[in-house]
């Protein structure tokens, strides 16, 4: 993929400040459901600093430049034993990281709608604008697979059966090595994204309907 000045930027801030924004969120949730070991920890800010590790950050801007790879922020520490819910508290806390960068999408994109839609020709600030959209909505669908250490799989164990979670030892002991495959390795044997291709693009597209913002980003992802 060639050098895109709004994508990069686009990737870069969203997941620096995005990312400290969705774990403010779940450290704020957890907090008010009776877990305070994330908020003990320094969690409980916007801070970007307390939310990034300097590996993440490194693959985050390889990511920006076009580069394959799996970007992280620093995991949160959620007890099960101290939030109220057990299980299915962990599942709120898990479910508030998606909806954190669906939240984000809607206000940057309520802020600027009218800036966005106007007629003027279209500059490199309105391309930046429509990239923090579409990149908080990939955000937001690729963490609710269901893998860890993914949000998506803490909210599917905790509303799964009990007795279900023997099974998925095996899942949470190479759940990293699995989204490597699924990511990078597959991709470059099979020349397609099997996990971005059919689930990741569908759903940041359909959330991208929810916002009514479809056409921005099927033209936005059809441009990279």
């Amino acid at each position: 993929m060639l050098f895109d000045t709004a994508y990069f930027f686009a990737w870069v801030l969203t997941f620096i400040f995005g990312t400290a924004f969705q774990k403010y969120c779940q450290t704020f949730v957890a907090q008010r459901l009776g877990d305070s070991t994330s908020r003990s920890k320094g969690r409980l800010t916007l801070k970007p600093a307390a939310h990034h590790e300097p590996l993440g950050l490194l693959f985050a801007f390889l990511l920006s430049l076009g580069y394959p790879a799996i970007a992280w922020g620093k995991p949160l520490t959620i007890d099960t034993y101290r939030i109220r819910g057990g299980r299915l508290g962990r599942s709120i806390v898990a479910l508030v990281g998606p909806l954190s960068y669906l939240l984000l999408a809607l206000l940057i994109w309520l802020a600027s709608k009218f800036y966005i839609e106007s007629p003027a020709p279209k500059d490199l600030l309105a391309r930046l604008l429509v990239g923090i959209i579409v990149v908080n909505l990939i955000l937001c669908a690729f963490n609710l697979i269901p893998i860890p250490p993914l949000d998506g799989y803490d909210l599917i164990r905790g509303i799964l059966p009990k007795d279900w979670e023997p099974r998925l030892l095996w899942l949470e002991q190479y759940g990293i090595l699995v989204l490597v495959v699924l990511v990078l390795i597959l991709p470059f044997f099979l020349q397609i994204n099997i996990l971005f291709e059919f689930f990741v693009i569908p759903v940041t597209t359909a959330l991208g309907g929810l916002l009514g913002v479809g056409d921005l980003v099927r033209s936005f992802l059809g441009s990279l």
